[in-house]
Formats: structure tokens, sequence, C-alpha cells
């Protein structure tokens, strides 16, 4: 099983970048990207916002990721 951090590294670049700076459950295990997402940070406090990151999260649980 991936960490959160790991997973966050299969983000597009820029996303990545935002998502490994707010971690703060980087070692902490994930079965999916989504559940990385939605356990990494809290959105609220991102720079993007809860929105955005919730658009996120529903686009890859969605798909399945």
């Amino acid at each position: 099983m991936k960490t959160i951090r790991e997973w966050f590294n299969e983000l597009p670049n820029g996303m990545m970048k935002e998502a490994l700076k707010m971690c703060d459950a980087g070692e902490v295990p994930a079965d999916k990207l989504s559940e990385a997402i939605c356990q990494g940070f809290t959105w609220d406090e991102s720079p993007s916002g809860h929105s955005y990151w919730e658009g996120v999260y529903d686009g890859l649980r969605a798909v399945g990721k």
C-alpha cells in the first residue's frame, strides 16, 4: 500500500506541489489516490480551497481512483 505522499507524487505537477506542501499526513497509508486527497490535508487551508479539492476528490472517485 502506498503512503499519502507517494500517491500525491502521481498528481499533475501544479496539483502535486500544492498537495505535497499542504500535506500533514504524508506517511499514512492510503488505498487510493482519492483517499489520499481526502486524508492528506485540510482542504479549507489550501490556496486552492475546499471547492477545488472536493472537485478533484469527486472526479477521482467517479473513475475509481
